[in-house]
């Protein structure tokens, strides 16, 4: 004979621990919320720092709780969640981390959860990339774009490649940036109008970095002109991208400059590339 359990008892005994689960989910939220008060409150890394730990101590899976707090007002505690967030990598948290950074206007938690993004699962996280590149919202389609770059991505390149004929020297910079990480072949000549004197010191200086990831015979070319610029912040960018592949053309270009450079700190820089690309030719 089979002996069965009485429908009341078993019942009796998974009540208890449904109710007791929520307890705990709704204390862990109650004191979830107060430490992001405090976190809000505090001011400065060090005041901030034990706030952190404490609600990275709770574990992983107060992942999907913390994530309620993307919306906070503060965008200071915003960028601490999305963090956070980036940090615990809890499964479940993956979708609102995207969200967040497609919509997030302040720039500075908007990168941050780039950072997040990136460190989630890739085979989760680029199909849900790639399905907001594929949007018509021009904002969400290059932030997309964006992050792909951070995963390394070649769909992104066309988006990209789109943002350097933008008007926005916002959206210019962001696109050098972003090329950068990828180094897609043949765009020097995109690249090259960046140079011109008349564009912001700081697109001038993202386009030598993007042609010193390049790393190609014509790029090379284009940062021999740029180590002559009037520009200091420009002559040791191009010293540090012609040092990157090494070579023996470019070893002689940066002799050239060394020998007419008077400003300290790109002479600084020169002495350092080419010391590391002597050692580098010594080994070949």
């Amino acid at each position: 004979m089979v002996l069965m359990a009485a429908p009341g008892r078993c019942a009796g005994t998974k009540l208890p621990r449904a109710a007791a689960r929520e307890r705990r989910r709704t204390a862990t939220a109650r004191s979830l919320a107060r430490l992001i008060d405090d976190l809000t409150r505090a001011r400065g890394h060090a005041a901030r720092k034990p706030l952190r730990r404490r609600i990275a101590e709770i574990g992983a899976d107060v992942g999907p709780a913390l994530s309620v707090h993307l919306d906070h007002p503060d965008c200071f505690t915003r960028w601490e969640v999305v963090n956070l967030l980036g940090e615990l990598v809890h499964p479940a948290t993956l979708a609102p981390v995207v969200e967040f950074a497609l919509s997030e206007d302040e720039v500075h938690a908007r990168w941050r959860s780039f950072w997040a993004v990136s460190r989630f699962d890739r085979a989760e996280s680029v199909p849900l990339l790639l399905e907001a590149l594929a949007q018509s919202h021009p904002t969400r389609r290059w932030r997309a774009a964006l992050m792909l770059s951070v995963l390394r991505r070649s769909e992104a390149v066309p988006t990209l490649l789109e943002g350097l004929d933008s008007d926005d020297p916002w959206i210019q910079w962001e696109a050098l940036s972003a090329l950068k990480s990828l180094r897609p072949e043949g765009i020097e000549g995109r690249v090259k109008p960046f140079l011109a004197r008349h564009r912001p010191r700081a697109i001038r200086q993202e386009a030598v970095l993007a042609l010193g990831a390049l790393g190609s015979a014509e790029a090379v070319k284009l940062l021999a002109r740029a180590i002559r610029d009037s520009d200091p912040q420009i002559r040791w960018r191009a010293s540090m991208g012609l040092a990157r592949s090494g070579g023996r053309r470019r070893l002689s270009i940066l002799y050239k400059a060394l020998a007419r450079e008077q400003d300290e700190g790109v002479l600084a820089q020169l002495r350092l590339d080419i010391a590391r690309l002597e050692k580098d030719d010594g080994k070949t």
